[in-house]
Parts: structure tokens; sequence; C-alpha cells
């Protein structure tokens, strides 16, 4: 029988203040977690000493992996997993937590964490239910919302919305490719999921939790990465056809848009050179190297 208790990993580069933010919520839980692991993109390991502060004040694990070099959130989190994966006490669930969106109230841990599991006993495939999903059409190479008021079925689930995976579903599919480095690594996660029998629910809390939309945000390492990101999973696992409809529309009239609205020929370049590298199948960090990151929380 499933239950509710579940490891978070958490994926951090340069933001010690806002990790802390975070990890204090989750230690404020009245469901907390039974194991936390924070593996640190900075070489220079900006986080250890709140980690080391964090794990002095809680009586569940916390585990700090010094990754070494920025793996972007991809990387971060396969580390963090992969760590979680052997531990003892790491629950049923794992759920992915990043270092700006922190659980501001107590009870959403408890309440997502339920409705997790009551969405296992309706189906047996149920393999994740986060805050925040979208479905994947298709036959328009378009990634459409899911609902932000009701319970449903969706192609993927949102990083920044906690998603809670069942180790079960992550024992058979894996989990997010270090590859990706940046940018839909989970809707790469949600496709094989999806293609293995796997069910994914977006099961939002709007009167408890509110889950940041960061698809307005625009940097030209951003844009560059998922650009090239999905691009990638569309060749991989959508078909030609789909990624050359999106990198047309995304990557050249998108591109060209945003040269126009935002006056910036950076994020159209960014966005063409991530459907190039992606349609050649480049991985890991390439072409920019982001140093900075503020969190949406203090910027």
């Amino acid at each position: 029988m499933i239950r509710t208790d579940y490891a978070a990993v958490v994926v951090t580069f340069r933001r010690p203040e806002s990790l802390r933010t975070v990890l204090d919520g989750l230690a404020a839980q009245t469901l907390p977690p039974v194991l936390v692991v924070v593996a640190d993109n900075d070489p220079d390991g900006s986080a250890r000493a709140v980690v080391s502060a964090f794990a002095r004040s809680t009586s569940f694990p916390v585990e700090y992996i010094l990754v070494g070099e920025n793996l972007g959130p991809a990387g971060g989190w396969a580390q963090a997993a992969a760590a979680a994966s052997i531990h003892v006490e790491r629950g049923d669930w794992l759920v992915v937590v990043d270092d700006d969106d922190a659980i501001s109230e107590p009870e959403v841990m408890a309440t997502h964490l339920r409705n997790a599991v009551e969405h296992t006993r309706s189906s047996s495939r149920v393999g994740a239910v986060g805050l925040r999903g979208a479905h994947l059409r298709r036959i328009t190479a378009r990634l459409v919302p899911a609902s932000t008021t009701e319970a449903t079925e969706a192609g993927y689930l949102a990083s920044n919305g906690a998603p809670a995976y069942l180790w079960q579903a992550l024992d058979e599919v894996g989990f997010f490719d270090p590859a990706l480095f940046f940018g839909f690594e989970d809707l790469d996660l949600g496709v094989r999921m999806t293609a293995a029998g796997w069910i994914s629910v977006s099961h939002p809390l709007p009167g408890l939790h509110h889950v940041a939309n960061t698809s307005s945000t625009r940097v030209a390492w951003r844009e560059y990465y998922k650009m090239r990101s999905i691009v990638t999973i569309a060749r991989r696992n959508l078909g030609v056809r789909w990624a050359l409809v999106h990198i047309l529309r995304s990557a050249v009239l998108g591109g060209a848009r945003l040269a126009v609205r935002q006056r910036s020929l950076e994020l159209a370049q960014a966005r063409l050179w991530g459907a190039w590298d992606g349609w050649l199948g480049r991985p890991g960090a390439h072409r920019y190297f982001p140093a900075l990151n503020p969190a949406k929380m203090s910027s």
C-alpha cells in the first residue's frame, strides 16, 4: 500500500538565501520529508554552510552533495535523486524542489501527498502527481498548461510545482536526463513515463499554494537551453516532424517576435542556436555558461 512518506531533492546554484527559505519551508511542514538531499552546483560550495546549519536543526536526515561543477538543474537533481534512491529512508515518493520555490504554508505537503496517494488508489498506474503540469499536443507541437483549479491528467509535471514521483515508476523509467542541463527535463521524463504506461496527474492547490509561472523570464541563456532541450526531446521521443514544426514556430517565428517586442537580437539568436544544437544533439553546458541566476523570490 502506497504511503505519504517522501524524500525531497533540491538543486541549488549560488542562491544561499533563497535556499535557506526553501529548506525552512520543508522543515515547517506538518508532513516533513523523511530525507532531504541538496545538490550544490556551485564549485565554491556556497550552499554548504546553509545546509549544515539546517541539518543541525532537523530530526530527519539531510545530505549535502558538492557536485563540483554546474551541471544545471537536470544534472543536479539527477545526482541528488541517485543519492536518495539508495537511502534506507527514501519513502514511497521522490519530491522535486527548486531552490527558489518555497513551500509557504505548512499544510501543503500533507495535502499534496494525500492527494497523490488517493490518485494511486484510483489507478495503479499513477506514477506522479504535481501542483502544476501541462498537456503535450503532438499534432500542433504545443504545450498547453493544465487546469490551475482542478486535478487533470497531464503529459508532464513542472519541476517548480513540487512534483511527487513514485519511486516504483522512477526505478522503471529512470529520472531526469543530465545531458539536458536546463529546461524541460520534466517534459522528457513525462514523455518517457507516458510511453511506459505511467500516468501523471496535475493536482493544483489554488487556495493553499501558488506555483510561479516562469514562462515570461527572458534572458539569453534560458532561451538557448529551453529551445535546445525541447528540440532534443522532440527528436528523441516525438519524431522529426514535431521537432521541425517547433523549430519553425518557436525558434524562427518566435525568435523574430522576441527581437521586435524585446528589442533584442540576442534573445532571437539564442533561440536559433538552441534549435541548431538541439538538432545536432549537443548535450551539457554549451555556448552559454550562466554565472548568476537571481532567485524569483528576490528578483
